[in-house]
């Protein structure tokens, strides 16, 4: 068996290529609210539990998210819905934009709501992610949206996640 041990690797130019992954940040929701929510604003990056970062995180600005680099970023939202009652749909939405203006959904799977006769409020998680290719940092953004059936529906809890994983 052979085995490579290298210190760097350099592209034809010269620029020398980092290995594996490069960012990685991970948001959480600061404050819960209740019904649809475009975009959500009250995000903020995450540190406890012993929470890291891997390069430049991403900036967030009026609930959207700006790439610190271009790239393929895998983004991962998961969501806690909230109800004591029925919602037909709930989804947290990934929102993607190549123009820096008009967004499109990335992904949203919708989740259902039902009382089914219980007492109390009903938990319902909810969970989407996409593969975003950030060419272009000023025109390549994303943003968190919540849409829901029943206003009273409330989101306390929701964690998104974006990591780099490679060049573009």
């Amino acid at each position: 068996m052979s085995t490579l041990k290298v210190n760097t690797i350099q592209d034809t130019s010269g620029n020398v290529q980092p290995f594996g992954i490069t960012h990685a940040s991970t948001w959480y929701l600061s404050s819960s609210f209740s019904g649809t929510t475009r975009p959500v604003t009250t995000l903020a990056a995450y540190t406890g539990a012993g929470a890291g970062t891997i390069g430049d995180a991403l900036t967030l600005s009026s609930g959207i998210f700006t790439f610190p680099t271009t790239g393929i970023w895998w983004i991962q939202v998961s969501t806690q819905f909230i109800l004591d009652g029925d919602s037909r749909y709930n989804r947290a939405e990934i929102r993607t934009t190549t123009d820096n203006s008009s967004y499109n959904y990335a992904h949203s799977p919708y989740c259902f709501i039902t009382d089914a006769g219980s007492t109390g409020q009903i938990y319902q998680d909810q969970h989407t992610n996409h593969l975003f290719d950030v060419t272009d940092t000023s025109t390549h953004k994303c943003r968190i949206e919540v849409e829901v059936q029943n206003s009273s529906t409330s989101v306390s809890l929701m964690k998104v996640l974006f990591v780099r994983y490679g060049d573009t």
